[in-house]
């Protein structure tokens, strides 16, 4: 399968590599780390990087951001990461391009790509391109940068290597990555150094955070995100604020996007499945971890009742 991607990337001059919508550290290490690792080995090619500016994240990871434009879709191969399906792809014209590969590792919901690459056993994206560079390490060469990015993505969608998906697997592509000269401390220092305005937002977040029968959550309207002083991509990072209670069997962060007349919500539990109630309403991702979309507070009452009641049943199949 990896041998047939890297055919693909061989035939084609133009190559756009996309990823998902409210991008985080995989969808944007797997991205820049693959266009990266392609570019050092085949420099002739246009990489073309699809998607909307996410200015934190990219300023953490050192990402120089330019509006992408695919001007001639009939000869470019798309590529997309991280998206398990079409609807959450951040970027047009996929489905005219001339050829289509997916590599993701979320639940598989759809296989929209002419090569689909999907594992949901893998911990992240970011991985699966590393598997791509060890499969094919014998004709491609791995950059600091490229690894670097890929890097970014792995610790980003582990969460430090903590999460269950992370697996020995993982370890040994983080070894391959640490192999090629990547500054770890660097990396680490980028993505979790915090300014003082972090301690204003966490105080906001602890005072105001709601709780209802083992499921803890804060919700940042527009005005709140305004007077935080945070874009409301960034006011979804602080989810895992709520991570680690004893109590709080499922939790989530619940931010408003005014532009497009919704509300993000991003959910994460210690156990509970939460990804069949994150496709019911307009999202998806792993069991454990995922994002929805609901359209006013109406709709998200309806998702806190039937969070609880996954809770609940959780609950009692622990208890028989």
């Amino acid at each position: 399968m990896f041998e047939q991607f890297l055919a693909l990337i061989r035939k084609y001059e133009i190559i756009a590599i996309y990823r998902h919508v409210n991008s985080d550290f995989d969808a944007l290490g797997s991205q820049y780390g693959l266009g990266q690792l392609i570019f050092d080995n085949f420099p002739e090619k246009k990489i073309v990087y699809m998607g909307a500016s996410n200015p934190d994240l990219m300023s953490k990871m050192g990402i120089d951001f330019e509006q992408a434009v695919i001007e001639n879709p009939s000869c470019t191969l798309g590529i997309a990461l991280d998206t398990a399906n079409l609807a959450r792809l951040d970027g047009d014209n996929f489905e005219k391009l001339a050829a289509t590969v997916k590599i993701d590792h979320h639940v598989v919901v759809e296989s929209y790509a002419g090569l689909n690459i999907e594992f949901p056993e893998a911990s992240s994206t970011s991985e699966l391109i590393g598997e791509f560079y060890c499969a094919c390490q014998k004709t491609l060469f791995l950059s600091k940068q490229a690894a670097s990015w890929l890097y970014f993505g792995m610790v980003g969608d582990t969460n430090r290597f903590m999460y269950e998906a992370t697996s020995t697997r993982t370890f040994e592509i983080a070894k391959v990555l640490l192999a090629a000269g990547i500054d770890k401390k660097a990396i680490y220092q980028a993505m979790y150094t915090r300014p003082k305005q972090e301690l204003d937002i966490l105080t906001f977040i602890y005072t105001h955070y709601q709780y209802r029968d083992g499921l803890a959550y804060y919700i940042l309207s527009d005005e709140d995100l305004q007077h935080l002083g945070i874009t409301r991509e960034r006011g979804s990072d602080f989810v895992n604020t709520l991570a680690n209670v004893a109590e709080f069997q499922v939790w989530m962060a619940v931010t408003e996007n005014r532009a497009m007349h919704n509300w993000r919500v991003s959910l994460r539990s210690s156990g509970v499945p939460v990804q069949p109630i994150a496709v019911k309403y307009h999202g998806g991702g792993h069991c454990q971890a995922s994002g929805a979309t609901v359209s006013d507070l109406n709709e998200l009452e309806a998702l806190i009742q039937d969070l609880i009641e996954a809770i609940k049943e959780e609950n009692k199949h622990a208890s028989c």
